[in-house]
């Protein structure tokens, strides 16, 4: 009996494991449903800007990130668009994954010098 407890404790632990660590992949997988948000920094590969997508280089896989009417996109403090955003950007998105999609809360655009060299 007590032998069929501890393997059955070692098969949990184990599960519990590969679950923390397929969570940890990075935006290329669905955020947890026991997290409100998951976030991703990598750099914009594409955008869609008639599908309201875009698409992320990070740094565990590449993944797309919907951008919906309640999705804030910042540049600093300033406010800005999807057509703001372009091919080789960096960027850090807060995102939920709803109905099997990743849906964008905010975006975080990283600033660029005046110079036109990123910081």
């Amino acid at each position: 009996m007590f032998k069929n407890f501890v393997g059955l404790m070692f098969l949990v632990v184990f599960a519990a494991g590969t679950a923390v660590f397929a969570q940890s992949e990075g935006c290329k997988t669905s955020c947890p449903m026991a997290k409100k948000s998951c976030s991703c920094k990598g750099e914009v590969i594409s955008v869609d800007t008639a599908a309201n997508t875009i698409s992320l280089k990070c740094k565990k896989g590449d993944c797309q990130v919907s951008l919906t009417d309640k999705t804030k996109i910042m540049q600093g403090k300033d406010v800005k668009t999807i057509s703001d955003i372009n091919s080789g950007v960096k960027v850090i998105i807060k995102y939920s994954t709803k109905d099997g999609k990743n849906e964008a809360k905010k975006v975080l655009i990283e600033p660029v010098a005046p110079s036109g060299k990123k910081k």
